[in-house]
């Protein structure tokens, strides 16, 4: 009769563990894809906000170049008295925006009759610029009109093809926009600097990301494509009504919403559409729009999903394991006792357990909390539970572990212990009030070491942000530094203060051209050694190009970075294992981190410009910026 009822029992309890347990995990199963799908549309709302400032740093950088360019005394000298010297002072003038820029395809300058006189072609193959001889007549077209409708230092933007030929100041084969601005000279117009800028390689930086399923697509303000992830034509609505995407007819509930509301995105035919409104991009309001497929969505929740299948199943095999004991103590036991509760609570062996009364004072731990803890149940018994595992994390955080247990009757969250030998584990706690006739009978407290794993994360996130070559830190930990310095400074005003200054190697690619590109590694490291030898300890020091460094100087003034930059720069000129020079721009850092990198490059520019080997300086406050 006994055992009857124990098999009965066993199978009740079989069916409703199965029924529990089916029923949580489907009910999980959708939370957690729903949760991933939220995820993933917020990680491209991120993305599209950080490709919204790229695209309005490279404008800015277009434009600085190109006013700085019109009122160079070299583009004065040549309008003023043009003559071969002249011209070729230009050139290199011209050439040198071209090869430091390295995404322009071409510069150049047409003179009040509609001549291009000086023309500078940059070839990405062999990033060098080239002089493109001969004369370009655009006197009688409709670009030339738009360049004499320019006011006086106006900076306007043309995204017509100038000519089918293509030898023309214009490339028509390929998707670009043309820069423009006026050069006047005591208010006579003398001519005109032209930048052609590659839009396939604005793309490419615009696009930007750590995954490619969130890399984004330019959408004009008629709905056709205008560059993306495919290979179609730029400003593809004027040239080829036929080029295969159009947006407003393939979704057209996410084409009303981008037209007519604040909301960032659509889920239309299981599609995840996210969009973000860019005014004025280079002459258009366009979208930036990030366009995640089912599969994709998918793609990005199965791994928690199979993560959460396999625990399922885990916990049934471990609940049908534990089902049969547990029923059998049950029939033994009428009156339950605190080692039942244990057994129940976390089956004991699997996972350290305390048990404390209403008072949180401590009744019992089992045998893994000793092995765990360090700490036997005679030597804890009696003493106050959140004292003996929190004090490490102080009084203030054990008083609001406190406040939430007795406000929701549970607690969780990731601690660290230390044990009587001074092991410091990172633990997962959970405690859990046990509630008997609406009032709180006892708390379980569950512990999980997870130092292993911990560990594992703190590795992982740090090979993550370290250059895997100088072993400095990458541009992705250089980022998130700027933002918290400049949240420091935003909270701060009036007592903190830090400097951002860029580095870069003169004329690294004849060292890479003449040496070979291991020699170039080797002093990209040697580079890298000294700057970390000679920089202070408080200053944060990474690699964010190819042989660009950038520092940030916490607690400086820009007239002590300069003295600590200029310190940096005779140590690299006078090392005698080096052949190299290195020049260097500083800017303060303010509250808006993306002017504070714009001056920064601004003033590295000057010294490239001012003939390298040179620590150039830059405000916040400058209108040049």
């Amino acid at each position: 009769m006994r055992y009857t009822k124990i098999i009965v029992a066993f199978l009740m309890a079989c069916a409703l563990i199965t029924i529990g347990i089916v029923s949580f995990y489907s009910y999980r199963y959708e939370q957690v894809k729903e949760n991933s799908h939220l995820q993933s549309i917020h990680e491209a709302i991120k993305q599209l906000s950080f490709s919204e400032n790229e695209y309005r740093n490279l404008r800015d950088q277009i434009f600085s170049t190109i006013s700085l360019l019109s009122h160079s005394s070299s583009t004065y000298r040549y309008v003023e008295s043009p003559s071969d010297n002249t011209r070729n002072q230009l050139q290199l003038s011209l050439a040198s925006a071209a090869n430091g820029q390295k995404w322009f395809d071409s510069i150049g300058f047409i003179d009040a009759e509609g001549r291009g006189t000086v023309n500078i072609n940059y070839l990405p193959s062999t990033h060098k610029a080239n002089v493109l001889e001969g004369v370009v007549d655009v006197s009688r077209s409709e670009f030339f009109q738009y360049l004499q409708s320019l006011t006086e230092d106006e900076i306007g933007v043309w995204a017509e093809e100038l000519s089918s030929d293509i030898d023309t100041f214009a490339k028509p084969y390929t998707p670009a926009i043309q820069v423009v601005t006026p050069v006047s000279i005591l208010g006579i117009r003398k001519g005109y600097i032209v930048i052609s800028v590659d839009m396939s390689i604005l793309a490419n930086k615009l696009n930007y990301v750590h995954r490619t399923d969130l890399s984004p697509a330019i959408v004009g303000d008629n709905g056709y494509l205008i560059t993306g992830t495919t290979t179609l034509p730029f400003y593809g609505d004027v040239t080829n009504q036929d080029h295969g995407f159009d947006l407003a007819k393939s979704f057209p509930k996410t084409w009303e919403a981008m037209k007519t509301s604040d909301v960032q995105y659509v889920m239309e035919e299981m599609n995840a559409i996210v969009f973000k409104p860019v005014d004025k991009f280079f002459g258009q309001n366009v979208h930036l729009v990030i366009r995640l497929t089912p599969q994709q969505l998918n793609d990005r929740a199965s791994h928690e999903l199979n993560d959460l299948v396999k625990e399922g199943f885990f916990v049934f095999m471990i609940m049908l394991v534990f089902a049969l004991p547990t029923v059998s103590m049950s029939l033994h036991y009428y009156h339950r006792n605190i080692e039942s509760k244990l057994a129940r609570a976390a089956l004991d062996g699997m996972t350290a357990v305390m048990i404390s009364d209403k008072s949180h004072q401590v009744i019992m731990v089992n045998g893994e909390f000793e092995t765990m803890i360090g700490l036997t149940s005679k030597q804890v018994r009696g003493h106050n539970a959140l004292k003996t595992l929190l004090s490490h994390n102080g009084m203030e955080f054990i008083l609001n572990v406190l406040e939430q247990v007795d406000k929701n009757n549970l607690w969780e969250g990731e601690v660290e212990c230390v044990t009587p030998e001074g092991q410091l584990l990172t633990t997962i706690m959970r405690i859990q009030a046990i509630i008997e006739a609406n009032k709180v009978s006892y708390y379980i407290t569950s512990i999980v070491d997870i130092s292993e794993r911990k560990e594992l994360e703190n590795k992982l996130r740090e090979l993550s942000e370290k250059d895997s070559l100088t072993h400095l830190w990458n541009r992705r930990k250089f980022e998130r530094e700027l933002n918290l310095q400049t949240q420091l400074i935003e909270r701060y005003p009036n007592d903190y203060s830090a400097c951002l200054c860029l580095i870069d190697i003169d004329y690294f690619k004849r060292v890479n051209d003449e040496q070979g590109h291991d020699q170039g590694d080797r002093v990209i490291i040697k580079v890298a050694q000294v700057l970390s030898e000679k920089l202070r300890v408080t200053d944060f020091l990474a690699r964010i190009g190819g042989e660009e460094f950038a520092v940030i100087m916490p607690h400086t003034s820009t007239l002590e970075a300069k003295v600590v930059v200029e310190r940096l720069r005779l140590a690299i000129e006078l090392d005698e294992s080096l052949t190299i020079t290195i020049s260097a721009g500083i800017s303060d850092l303010s509250q808006d981190s993306m002017r504070s990198y714009k001056c920064a490059d601004i003033a590295l520019y000057e010294s490239k410009t001012l003939g390298r080997n040179q620590v150039s300086l830059c405000l916040t406050t400058d209108e040049v910026a």
